[in-house]
């Protein structure tokens, strides 16, 4: 398995995909915080981005050149985010094997193989709406490479 990881250095994202090759995620796995603001202006609001798509399958996987590429635009994205003051926490690098609970409390191992899609990151965002957010996570590389996000705004007891 090959492993990335990202950190802030002067305030500009640096992304390595160690390896050279395929890896199970394309998020980074490590950032300084001291470098980034978490806290949302008043008027912005969290909003959680959930990356998915098939990381299964070998006919969906890009080619090596077309994967470093791409990293290269998850880059871009971040840096973008960060620079706009978007980024409400840390992206974080999540792994593929995951576990299920279920109702009864049994244990399984996740995500399922017979769903295409897995979790392959999520990052939470500062913006005014579910609008705004939406305009940002259609910048989102996943995209290129089939895959969607999903949005969800945090919510608090006093909000609807």
């Amino acid at each position: 398995m090959h492993s990335h990881r990202g950190a802030w250095n002067e305030g500009t994202f640096t992304f390595v995909a160690a390896g050279g090759g395929l890896t199970d995620n394309l998020l980074v796995s490590q950032w300084k915080s001291s470098m980034i603001t978490f806290s949302p202006p008043l008027s912005m609001k969290e909003f959680l981005l959930i990356f998915r798509r098939d990381f299964i399958n070998k006919e969906a996987q890009p080619d090596n050149k077309t994967y470093v590429a791409h990293l290269g635009r998850w880059q871009e994205w971040f840096e973008s985010l960060a620079a706009q003051d978007r980024l409400a926490s840390p992206p974080q690098h999540w792994d593929m094997k995951g576990k299920i609970v279920k109702a009864n409390k049994s244990v399984t191992n996740g995500p399922y193989v017979e769903i295409k899609e897995s979790i392959g990151g999520m990052a939470v965002i500062k913006a005014s709406s579910y609008e705004e957010a939406t305009v940002i996570a259609q910048g989102c590389p996943i995209l290129e490479l089939g895959g969607n996000v999903e949005i969800r705004k945090a919510s608090h007891a006093n909000e609807e």
